[in-house]
């Protein structure tokens, strides 16, 4: 579907993504339709922390 400023709707990628990076969307306010993409790099055993990066667009 297309957003509401005419942009086409790209879905988050799955788990079996090649990269091992998948996606999932988040919706922060329902009134006025805030959304977040969220990045998920791939589990790692070493439990180590990871970066956070923030990108606003628009």
């Amino acid at each position: 579907g297309r957003e509401a400023d005419g942009n086409e709707r790209v879905p988050p990628s799955t788990d079996h993504h090649p990269t091992g990076v998948s996606s999932k969307d988040v919706l922060i306010d329902p009134e006025t339709g805030l959304s977040a993409r969220l990045y998920l790099p791939p589990l790692s055993s070493n439990h180590h922390r990871r970066p956070l990066l923030i990108y606003f667009h628009g």
